[in-house]
């Protein structure tokens, strides 16, 4: 796997919402499922983590994300530490592989089959 700041040099460093704060369409679904958990919210630690990014995200990534959640929180139950450890499995470890998922290439290339 080739190293994602290899192939984007010029992508600073910055605080990333994995589940994002800032969307209209996807923090209130985000924001939503949160309402389970009474100890987390979008801003805390647990959602943020310095990452090579800048801007905005596809719509396709917060539907990953999105997706993610649901599932999570079916496993969860109510239960923050199991959402954490999920969430840290199947979302933040998984971007932290793949960074290239915050930008619509990835996605495009995905869903042509490239």
């Amino acid at each position: 796997m080739r190293n994602f700041q290899d192939a984007h040099p010029t992508k600073p460093v910055q605080i990333h919402h994995f589940a994002s704060n800032k969307s209209k369409v996807y923090t209130p679904q985000f924001e939503l499922i949160l309402q389970n958990y009474e100890d987390l919210d979008l801003d805390g630690e647990w959602n943020k983590e310095p990452l090579h990014h800048q801007g905005r995200h596809p719509n396709d990534y917060h539907d990953f994300v999105l997706q993610q959640m649901k599932d999570i929180n079916l496993i969860a139950q109510g239960n923050s530490e199991i959402f954490k450890k999920e969430f840290e499995s199947r979302v933040k470890d998984v971007i932290r592989n793949k960074e290239e998922m915050l930008y619509s290439a990835y996605w495009k290339k995905l869903k042509s089959g490239s």
